[in-house]
């Protein structure tokens, strides 16, 4: 992904003019009166679209308003502020990601590896920024991390490759890359069925390359059970260049805690494919 990708930033919109941005299979418009904000969005079924198109300012006239297959909104204002951004977050909850084929870490390993993460768009007004509406640019499934009877949480689902190789990444507008170490001190082997990164936790950065990256993560496992040492790290993979913070933890993370990582082995199997009636419509599959 290069400049010519990069989808959010500061823009001006004078009273009657519309904004238009592709981003990926993610749509939206926005159009300004002078006492109101108007949104149109969408999602596309086609989760690798990778182009982007931004248009400021496009052809009000062009405005879906009232067309089905949208999602339409609008706030009032005593005066609407020219002044407005588009800004990618992570997620609100959690996510357990699933790799694609089974992952098996022996006792003593350390594996790295990488995984795609959704994004949310948050819009903001005016200088001060303030916020008028996030959503999910592929909002994913929901699934429930944990005992069927017992503690747990809602999280959301992905698939994923899990990329040993960073060279390999395929870039997409609509996620961020996140930097995984497991390590295994336990006696016996570790499956990965399913990982939970709480993403809710975790900041974005834009790095030299052009990709939006988060801080590495790192669980060590170090007792034959799900529970393992979370660790973040101060910012993406090091030898990435000039990173910048584009969004902070939507929570303040703990530092040196234990966390329920790898309740896989049975709660994951029953969570994502087991557990219908607990997931809503969405996307289960991030292939980064």
């Amino acid at each position: 992904m290069d400049s010519s990708s990069r989808w959010w930033d500061d823009f001006k919109l004078a009273e009657s003019e519309a904004g238009h941005w592709c981003i990926g299979p993610f749509e939206l418009w926005a159009r300004r009166s002078p006492g109101a904000w108007i949104f149109a969005r969408r999602s596309i079924e086609d989760e690798a679209a990778a182009s982007v198109d931004v248009e400021i300012p496009a052809p009000s006239g062009d405005f879906p308003e009232g067309r089905e297959g949208w999602e339409h909104s609008r706030f009032g204002f005593s005066r609407s502020r020219a002044e407005a951004r588009l800004r990618p977050m992570l997620p609100d909850r959690s996510l357990v990601v699933k790799p694609e084929m089974p992952l098996v870490l022996p006792a003593g390993e350390d594996v790295t590896f990488y995984v795609g993460l959704p994004l949310w768009i948050s819009f903001e007004q005016g200088p001060e920024r303030t916020e008028l509406w996030q959503a999910p640019l592929v909002r994913p499934s929901d699934t429930w991390f944990g005992s069927l009877t017992g503690q747990g949480e809602l999280c959301y689902a992905a698939r994923t490759r899990a990329i040993f190789d960073r060279k390999n990444l395929l870039p997409r507008p609509n996620r961020a890359v996140g930097q995984i170490h497991v390590r295994n001190r336990a006696s016996g082997p570790l499956p990965m069925d399913g990982l939970k990164l709480p993403l809710q936790n975790m900041s974005l950065f834009i790095c030299g390359d052009g990709l939006l990256w988060t801080e590495t993560v790192t669980l060590q496992r170090d007792d034959e059970d799900e529970m393992a040492a979370l660790r973040f790290s101060e910012g993406p993979p090091s030898d990435l260049k000039n990173p910048v913070l584009v969004s902070p933890p939507r929570t303040t993370p703990s530092k040196g805690i234990l966390v329920r990582a790898f309740d896989g082995l049975l709660s994951i199997r029953g969570g994502i494919d087991g557990i219908r009636h607990h997931r809503s419509r969405g996307s289960g599959v991030i292939d980064p």
